[in-house]
């Protein structure tokens, strides 16, 4: 594959692991920045009053990176969700993770 500096040519296998994450949190350290990926999974078992399921965070996933990287990845999504924005016509809030 011929790669251009400006639009290198990328390849995502078929079986590249897939998580989807309605929850997300980060921690560093003094060489690198943790991002924690998690879901909202029902608490099975458990009594629910109200129509109101009793659920609990579950970590997913945990991605570590360099600080320089972390800070392509942040600007990167922020890009991405002002292009969503646009194309969508809907505002995305600052809501609390």
């Amino acid at each position: 594959m011929k790669e251009n500096e400006n639009n290198p040519q990328i390849f995502i296998g078929e079986n590249i692991p897939e998580i989807y994450s309605t929850a997300a949190a980060t921690l560093i350290t003094p060489f690198d920045i943790r991002l924690i990926f998690f879901n909202d999974d029902m608490l099975r078992g458990e009594i629910f009053e109200d129509n109101i399921l009793p659920a609990v965070k579950n970590a997913k996933c945990e991605i570590i990176l360099p600080p320089k990287v972390a800070k392509s990845v942040g600007k990167l999504l922020l890009k991405e969700v002002e292009r969503y924005e646009k194309n969508s016509q809907k505002k995305i809030t600052n809501d609390k993770l």
